[in-house]
Formats: structure tokens, sequence, C-alpha cells
């Protein structure tokens, strides 16, 4: 498992093309992958994590 640092912050469109994933988060919908951004495609692993994380929590 790794551990996580949350920060929020306003980002540019040209760090969203620099991150390795992104991935959104709010109360009704959880966590969820953001697949392409523009022409870059992202990893999954990290919103995974997260989320199984999450439902261990929670159950």
């Amino acid at each position: 498992m790794i551990n996580y640092e949350i920060v929020e912050e306003t980002i540019t469109p040209f760090e969203l093309q620099r991150a390795d994933e992104i991935f959104t988060t709010n109360v009704i919908k959880g966590i969820q992958s953001i697949s392409k951004y523009r022409k870059k495609k992202y990893s999954r692993d990290a919103a995974t994590e997260l989320l199984s994380l999450l439902k261990e929590k929670l159950f």
C-alpha cells in the first residue's frame, strides 16, 4: 500500500498533461478515473487502490 497525501488545489491544463493519473472525487459518484485528456491516456492504478481502501474502511 502506498501512502498518499491528499491536496486540493488549482492546476493548469499543462499540469494535467504531465500527470501520470487523473481522477475526480465527490460524495455522489465517489472516485472516478479519467482515462484520457486531450491526446494523453492515463492509468487507473491509484484510483483503483484508493477506491479499494475506501470500501475497506466503509464495510
